[in-house]
C-alpha cells in the first residue's frame, strides 16, 4: 500500500480515576483545539519511546499534579475512535488502584476545571470517547468502538 493513501491514527492514554464512592474525575476541556466546552476523562498522547503505562503516569503528573506507579495501572477498555474523516485514535483507558496527591488542575489553559461524578449522572456534554469507555467499564468490556459521522458539534 502506498503510505501517501494510508489512514492516519493517532495513539491516545486516558486516566479513569474512580473515588471509594464510585465518582470518576473529568476535566472540562477548553483551548485544547479538540472537544473544548466538553467534559473528558484526562487524556493525552504517547510521546517518543513511551509504553502506554508510561504515558498514563507522566500524563497524570502534568495535568492532575498526582503520583501514580505503574504497577497501580490497569488497562480498563481501548476504543477505537473515529470522527468522520479527519480524526482517527485508537486510545487505551486505564485505572490507578492508588494514586498519591489530590488531584489538581496543572493546565487551567487546557481545562477550566476538574469534578468528580457519578457514573449515572455524567455531566453533558461529555466527549464520546470518555462516555463510550465510562461505559463499557460499567459493563466490564474491554475493547469498544466509537465512529461518528462526522467532527464534534462545537459548544
Amino acid at each position: 500500500m502506498n503510505p501517501a493513501t494510508q489512514d492516519s491514527t493517532s495513539l491516545g492514554v486516558n486516566l479513569m480515576l474512580y473515588r471509594d464512592d464510585g465518582h470518576v474525575l473529568l476535566a472540562l476541556r477548553s483551548g485544547t483545539r479538540w472537544a473544548d466546552g466538553y467534559w473528558s476523562v484526562p487524556a493525552g498522547h504517547l510521546k517518543g519511546g513511551e509504553t502506554l503505562p508510561e504515558a498514563a503516569v507522566r500524563e497524570a503528573r502534568e495535568e492532575l499534579g498526582i503520583g501514580i506507579d505503574p504497577d497501580d495501572l490497569a488497562h480498563v477498555v481501548t476504543v477505537d475512535y473515529r470522527e468522520g474523516t479527519e480524526i482517527r485514535a485508537l486510545t487505551a483507558f486505564f485505572t490507578a488502584r492508588h494514586w498519591t496527591g489530590a488531584p489538581d488542575n496543572l493546565e487551567p489553559d487546557l481545562c477550566r476545571r476538574l469534578a468528580w461524578f457519578p457514573p449515572d449522572g455524567l455531566p453533558q456534554p461529555i466527549s464520546p470517547i470518555s462516555a463510550a469507555a465510562i461505559a463499557a467499564r460499567a459493563d466490564s468490556r474491554t475493547f469498544e468502538t466509537c465512529w461518528l459521522d462526522g467532527p464534534l458539534a462545537p459548544v
